[in-house]
């Protein structure tokens, strides 16, 4: 079955019911998240940590990007929790969507930040998104 943009919008918003960062404190839903849904994010191969996939300088947050049959697909590790809670959410949403249909997803991953996420912990969530956003426009040329 092909992944469409409908079944990632269903995934942001089943997520988006319970997982409220603007109802419950960073604590709530890390320990919600981690204990209620956590999506575990594969192995992270010591090979694809470089500086080509690292998304920032100031933590070991890596996210790579393959494209298989016209599919994208992301793995990722983070050192910092939130950024890995973020990471379980984004990378499963967008894992097997074509890069055209990722960029234009846009508007709801954008919705759901704004529906969920408090502007404090949303600057992990930005940053993961965007990065990952960059690599997908790299499969588009």
């Amino acid at each position: 079955m092909n992944k469409t943009i409908d079944d990632t919008i269903n995934f942001l918003n089943e997520k988006g019911d319970y997982l409220n960062l603007k109802k419950m404190n960073c604590r709530e839903f890390l320990f919600s998240y981690m204990y209620n849904d956590y999506e575990q994010l594969e192995p992270f191969p010591d090979e694809l940590k470089t500086a080509e996939n690292k998304i920032s300088k100031a933590f070991e947050n890596y996210v790579s990007a393959e494209l298989i049959d016209d599919k994208l697909f992301f793995k990722g590790t983070a050192d910092v929790y939130l950024a890995q809670c973020f990471m379980g959410i984004l990378i499963p949403a967008l894992n097997g969507l074509s890069p055209k249909d990722i960029m234009n997803s846009e508007e709801h991953i954008i919705k759901f930040k704004d529906d969920v996420i408090t502007q404090g912990t949303g600057y992990f969530y930005n940053q993961i998104y965007n990065y990952m956003k960059n690599k997908t426009e790299l499969f588009l040329q």
